[in-house]
């Protein structure tokens, strides 16, 4: 844990004050979600009767063509479905909308391809003791989740968990799911990514880590994102520069705004992403310095959009122009700051030589002095 992390730390046991007995935060915990769930719509349970006018057959070329493959079921009013455990050939499920708090019957079906469970209140995943090997995408947006586990579905590539209540993401939650391209993590609680945050994600494209609270950013933490295009980190509380150190070789999009960014090194941090063609860093205190796009635009000539802006030919030349008039005022700066240091130094010169004038006119009268007294003493004492 280097320095940075340790005075997050730091910071937020001072936010949360007196630390609880962890039984009786769980109890509290518990007794809330109780409170909560009472308090939403009843809804009703998904009975058999609901459930067969609403499956369909899917199309398959495999021995699944005369299973129950299908079923959508959206805005239903249901508050659990646990009868879908009956039915494990299912393959493409669309329940969004309704008000599920818990789905155990989600670890039975191992035959899922497409899951859209959006628009409920699901404040937990189930314990998955075998993976679900065929699913490929997967809509959480919109639940109460508080924490990622470990998600053995090995060949996902969209994963969409947007506007939960995420605060935790356990160590290698992703490491199974090799293929996932497109990561939303939009409007949660994260505030820390850690090294081992996104393990395994060596095909991911698109990571979305906006409207969060990110103050910590491990100087690893990209280290198997090689396949990134897009990296949106907006609407965080990031106060330095998030270390790369050149992880992400195909970056080509990158959103900073809204963070507390103060300083901001463009040519240092960004020149290694040759790839780099979209930055934004709005709504930073960085932005205060004059003409702050136009710097970009010159330190970084590839891009072609800069804080949500299209970067033209014209914008290009005035940045150039900008950029040479600034170098020549800061050098005119300096050369004054040099003349001004230099006529200092030989005031000072000046200055020294003069008493050192009057300090040796001094010696010579006090000498002087001194020898016309030896003669007098010489004259009396004939």
């Amino acid at each position: 844990m280097d320095s940075d992390e340790e005075l997050l730390l730091e910071e937020e046991d001072g936010e949360e004050g007196k630390v609880k007995n962890p039984e009786e935060e769980e109890e509290e915990e518990e007794k809330k979600e109780k409170e909560e769930e009472e308090d939403d719509p009843e809804g009703e349970p998904l009975t058999e009767e609901k459930l067969v006018p609403n499956l369909a057959v899917l199309d398959s070329p495999n021995d699944l063509e005369y299973a129950y493959t299908k079923l959508v079921m959206n805005e239903s009013e249901l508050k659990d479905a646990n009868i879908l455990s009956e039915y494990p050939h299912l393959r493409f499920v669309s329940m969004a909308g309704n008000t599920f708090h818990r789905v155990p019957w989600l670890a039975q079906m191992t035959e899922l391809v497409y899951l859209d469970l959006h628009g409920n209140s699901i404040r937990a995943l189930p314990e998955f003791k075998e993976p679900i090997p065929n699913l490929i995408h997967f809509n959480l947006q919109g639940n109460k989740l508080k924490s990622v586990p470990v998600l053995p579905f090995p060949i996902l590539t969209k994963l969409d968990l947007t506007g939960n209540a995420i605060s935790t993401i356990e160590p290698s939650a992703f490491a199974q799911i090799v293929t996932l391209r497109t990561l939303k993590l939009s409007q949660n609680r994260i505030r820390r990514i850690h090294p081992d945050t996104f393990t395994g994600l060596k095909n991911l494209k698109r990571l979305y880590l906006d409207q969060n609270q990110i103050k910590f950013v491990a100087d690893d933490a990209w280290k198997d994102l090689e396949n990134v295009h897009k990296l949106d980190l907006s609407e965080n509380q990031l106060a330095k520069t998030v270390s790369f150190k050149e992880c992400l070789p195909l970056l080509k999009v990158l959103n900073l705004a809204s963070n507390n960014l103060e300083k901001l090194d463009v040519f240092d941090v960004f020149k290694p992403y040759e790839k780099l063609e979209e930055l934004n860093i709005t709504g930073n205190p960085v932005n205060s310095e004059d003409e702050y796009r136009l710097c970009i635009i010159d330190a970084l000539p590839q891009l072609k959009k800069v804080e949500d802006e299209e970067v033209t030919d014209e914008d290009r030349e005035s940045a150039k122009e900008f950029v040479e008039q600034k170098r020549a005022e800061e050098a005119e700066q300096k050369r004054l700051e040099e003349e001004a240091r230099r006529l200092e130094e030989e005031e000072e010169e000046a200055e020294r030589r003069r008493r050192q004038e009057e300090e040796d006119e001094n010696d010579k009268n006090n000498n002087d002095n001194d020898n016309e007294d030896d003669d007098e003493d010489e004259e009396e004492s004939f």
